[in-house]
């Protein structure tokens, strides 16, 4: 993709062709989709469209010693059950009122 921020010359001669309110979004248009595309600031590579990625974890997480924990948490699941008194005090609804559409 050129970079027309940096050629002045190209700027001028795209204007020769077009008007300038649509050069500018036309520009606006291809760096939006540039940074749709190739990430924008420092994250380059998209870790949720990597295929590799539960290998890596995984990996990752055996290194670090902690991949025996988290299968051994996840066998472990409990469910348990509170029980708790909600206490509200309800105020009175506005009065009907006669001549008004109720529905």
């Amino acid at each position: 993709m050129h970079d027309f921020s940096r050629d002045g010359a190209s700027v001028r001669q795209l204007v020769g062709r077009v008007s300038p309110v649509h050069l500018q979004q036309r520009l606006g248009i291809e760096q939006d989709h540039e940074a749709s595309i190739f990430g924008q600031g420092l994250n380059v590579v998209h870790l949720e469209n990597w295929s590799s990625l539960p290998t890596l974890l995984r990996t990752t997480l055996r290194l670090c010693g902690l991949y025996r924990r988290g299968s051994r948490n996840a066998r472990t699941l409990t469910v348990r059950h509170h029980d708790f008194l909600l206490d509200v005090h309800f105020v009175n609804p506005a009065p009907v009122h006669f001549g008004v559409n109720n529905v």
